[in-house]
């Protein structure tokens, strides 16, 4: 692919866009060929995203590297709101490597890619696996619950989030037959 340069608007020239993902200054005049702008990471919603400091008039701004490249060169005429990066890196800002989605088509991507991290593989797990398998094959009264959070060091909402499947809900499929058979072990999901 040919690297294309372009004008970013509102800074009478002073910054260029191209289509690899690099912004240049062109503040110093004696530079004539720019400044590469070094991006640093920037973090929206958990997810860690490349950027670039501008500034004009002392006003700075901090743009993402993958949006501005996606409203520069990428038509939209969905309106959609969100950028994907098709290969799920997000060192990769290339047009190529760009697309606009909704936010269910970026979340269904993630999972599709792995680039949602569930259970077990979650940095963030307290629980194990087989403590979510034996917490959802009992019924229990409320200072079972408390004194159950107590033991695994979670709270009672972690506790209610589990129970009701809304976190590791891909292990929704196991019902209590088969948890007490032990046939979720020969389940994929």
């Amino acid at each position: 692919m040919e690297e294309v340069w372009i004008d970013i608007e509102g800074y009478n020239g002073q910054y260029k866009l191209s289509n690899m993902g690099i912004i240049k200054s062109f503040k110093n005049k004696k530079v004539r060929d720019g400044i590469v702008l070094k991006p640093r990471r920037t973090r929206k919603n958990n997810n860690w995203y490349l950027a670039v400091v501008v500034q004009d008039k002392g006003i700075r701004r901090s743009p993402r590297l993958h949006r501005i490249v996606a409203e520069y060169f990428i038509p939209n005429p969905e309106n959609k709101r969100e950028v994907n990066h098709i290969d799920g890196d997000k060192n990769n800002n290339r047009v190529d490597n760009l697309e606009w989605s909704t936010p269910k088509e970026n979340a269904d991507h993630a999972k599709k890619t792995g680039l949602i991290l569930k259970g077990e593989n979650c940095p963030r797990s307290i629980l194990t696996e087989e403590q979510v398998i034996m917490l959802r094959s009992r019924s229990y009264g409320y200072g079972d619950k408390r004194r159950i959070c107590k033991e695994l060091g979670i709270d009672e909402c972690t506790l209610f989030f589990v129970l009701s499947g809304k976190s590791w809900s891909h292990l929704n499929h196991l019902t209590p037959d088969n948890i007490k058979n032990k046939t979720y072990l020969f389940h994929k999901s």
